[in-house]
């Protein structure tokens, strides 16, 4: 089903109202972000603004369909997919994934809903690039390794349990997670430029990634957890951090979170109730980081939100049903005009939500 991209006029007016603020901050010198995407979703109706360079060199404009690195904004889109599963009874929240993966036996053995809360006891990764080896793999080493904690007991934030989360989608249906995430996720939410091996045409519209700094130009830089280039096919499809894609993949999913599991084309990808957990703090009442499944949530529970190590974040707002992308990517870099910016833009994606909504 083909829908239309419409502009949302109170929040199309609200973006020309920041134009000339954002645009303060756009540029290639000292202190500038070199270009970012803007995005919002309303009632199911779309609003952007496009600022600056993909590619400062060759002069490409940042799009709405400008490809790159989603990062950690991966974790919320491979946990929805084992969610799918939970759904259909075929996977459990609360039972210790021995259940479903052999290797992982004793007494510190975590449960899925571990896994995606960062609570399982893993550590981030066993060693760079996070694309080196396949999930089950990682599921065995994972197993084998010293705990920072026992599950349930710590936070700490851990590409590796979102790994081993997608492990239990492949023995329980015999299929790569990958390819089920196309068929049950980003096929049906029409995100067709998310891709963990960029094509030769999404690599002409990838943006750069850019080192920011005050005092200095912004400098090229490529991804240091990853093998290069990009669209080697013995580099393997990572849950924690290793998609690609455009503003508007991103706009796609976090819209359908806001929308209770339908997504802008009509589709339903998961339940109501399934989606009503993710604005739930899933982390256990001892530890603080208020955390859920792949995505952080607010204190009044009305959004769910993730970013990642480029910077490039999305949110989602329960009541108002508004969700918001904020698109750029940032290398590394220390840069109080980045910072300024990423303030205002997040400053304004609070303003999405209306109470009067509720």
């Amino acid at each position: 089903m083909k829908y239309a991209l419409m502009m949302v006029a109170a929040v199309a007016a609200q973006f020309a109202g920041a134009a000339s603020s954002y645009e303060a901050y756009i540029g290639d010198g000292p202190g500038k972000v070199p270009g970012a995407v803007m995005i919002s979703c309303d009632g199911g109706k779309i609003a952007s603004q496009c600022l600056g360079y993909a590619d400062v060199a060759a002069k490409s404009p940042m799009t709405e369909n400008t490809v790159g690195w989603l990062a950690s904004n991966t974790k919320a889109i491979a946990c929805a997919l084992v969610l799918s599963y939970v759904e259909e009874g075929k996977l459990a929240l609360d039972e210790p994934i021995s259940r479903y993966l052999p290797e992982w036996h004793g007494e510190k053995v975590p449960t899925l809903r571990q896994l995606m809360s960062h609570t399982s006891g893993l550590k981030f990764f066993p060693e760079m690039p996070i694309d080196n080896r396949p999930m089950q793999l990682l599921s065995r080493l994972g197993a084998k390794s010293e705990m920072v904690a026992a599950p349930g007991e710590k936070f700490q934030y851990s590409n590796w349990g979102i790994d081993v989360a997608v492990v239990c989608v492949e023995v329980v249906t015999g299929q790569p997670w990958e390819v089920l995430l196309k068929e049950r996720i980003l096929d049906p939410l029409d995100m067709h430029d998310a891709t963990f091996h960029p094509t030769e045409a999404q690599s002409s519209r990838m943006a750069k990634g850019y080192v920011l700094a005050d005092d200095k130009p912004a400098k090229e830089a490529t991804v240091s957890q990853f093998q290069y280039p990009y669209s080697l096919h013995s580099r393997y499809p990572e849950a924690g951090g290793g998609l690609f894609g455009t503003p508007m993949d991103m706009i796609k999913f976090f819209a359908m979170v806001a929308n209770g599991g339908v997504g802008l084309n009509g589709k339903r990808i998961l339940k109501e109730e399934t989606v009503a957990l993710w604005f739930e703090k899933q982390t256990p009442d001892c530890i603080g980081e208020e955390y859920s499944f792949g995505a952080w949530v607010s204190k009044d529970r009305q959004m769910m939100s993730h970013g990642g190590a480029w910077s490039t974040w999305g949110c989602a707002y329960r009541a108002s049903g508004v969700a918001r992308v904020f698109f750029v990517q940032r290398a590394s870099g220390e840069s109080k005009g980045f910072e300024e910016f990423r303030a205002l833009v997040e400053k304004d994606a609070e303003t999405s939500y209306s109470p009067t909504k509720l």
